[in-house]
């Protein structure tokens, strides 16, 4: 569960770089949308791996894939009847349940099932408190790895050199996508994540070895992939940019507080519109259709 602190998340901080009126609309008045079925569709496969995972912190040993899909499909038709999710045409919970069931075999066959928890390390929880301030970064981490996965790390012999302390954990990012061409590793440096779990990690007194995005890509742009496919990225984060990040975090309290307190925000029209559940207000409040 969230922090009960006054405090500031990645998802704040990524819903008000996406679009300022969406977050008020969320953090500010309480609306809750009904997701679109590829948001849950990604939180059950999540749920499956997460699974998983649980299993091997303590016996070091895999669960049998269809005890990982029927995992995540359960819970993909849980949210579908509890979450009113949001179909497209074409797609229902049963067509969305076997294309899981192949992302998910693929998924763990080439990354998943290769990698090792360290204990309490699948959706690790950290708060980090910050001198003089009165709330809190809240986190969650969606796996804390004993090691990345061999020859993902291209980066490692630069960070380990010979008489150096031995390589800590790798942080371990999950992402689904149906984005046309998957994603590049410009679009994982664009990214603030790495650069918040790395505070985090150091907060709890854990220096992370490296950061790994593994991403399960089942969709070309509108269409199934007849194969899905994985990517994975390893990004470094260095002493500079957690800097920026820890000054850059009063600015996102600051907006965050303000949104929060007058309800006064600005529409950001763009992408991030297409699936955003709060549309027909955005129309109403602001006077302008969102583009689809």
């Amino acid at each position: 569960m969230p922090s009960k602190k006054p405090h500031i998340s990645k998802s704040r901080i990524g819903s008000l770089l996406r679009c300022e009126a969406a977050f008020g609309y969320h953090y500010g008045m309480g609306y809750t949308a009904p997701p679109k079925w590829i948001m849950a569709w990604g939180l059950s496969f999540e749920h499956g791996c997460n699974l998983n995972w649980r299993q091997k912190e303590t016996t070091g040993e895999n669960i049998p894939i269809g005890d990982v899909i029927d995992a995540a499909r359960d819970d993909l038709h849980q949210k579908s009847d509890s979450l009113e999710v949001i179909w497209d045409p074409g797609v229902d919970v049963d067509v969305a349940t076997d294309r899981m069931a192949l992302a998910l075999k693929t998924f763990n066959d080439e990354l998943g099932f290769r990698v090792q928890p360290v204990e309490g390390g699948v959706q690790k929880h950290i708060e980090v408190e910050f001198k003089g301030q009165d709330w809190v970064l809240d986190n969650y981490i969606d796996l804390v790895a004993k090691d990345g996965l061999d020859g993902a790390w291209e980066g490692r012999k630069l960070m380990h050199r010979e008489g150096d302390p031995p390589v800590g954990p790798c942080i371990i990012d999950v992402k689904t996508t149906g984005k046309s061409g998957g994603w590049k590793g410009s679009d994982v440096e664009a990214t603030w994540d790495p650069v918040i779990y790395d505070v985090a990690m150091h907060a709890a007194g854990i220096t992370p070895g490296g950061f790994e995005f593994h991403i399960s890509r089942h969709k070309n742009g509108a269409h199934w992939m007849k194969e899905p496919k994985t990517q994975i990225f390893s990004v470094r984060v260095n002493p500079t940019m957690r800097a920026g990040l820890l000054k850059l975090l009063l600015r996102f309290k600051a907006k965050n507080d303000y949104i929060i307190e007058t309800g006064i925000t600005v529409p950001n029209y763009g992408w991030a519109c297409k699936g955003c559940g709060f549309r027909r207000l955005c129309r109403k409040d602001f006077g302008r259709e969102p583009p689809k």
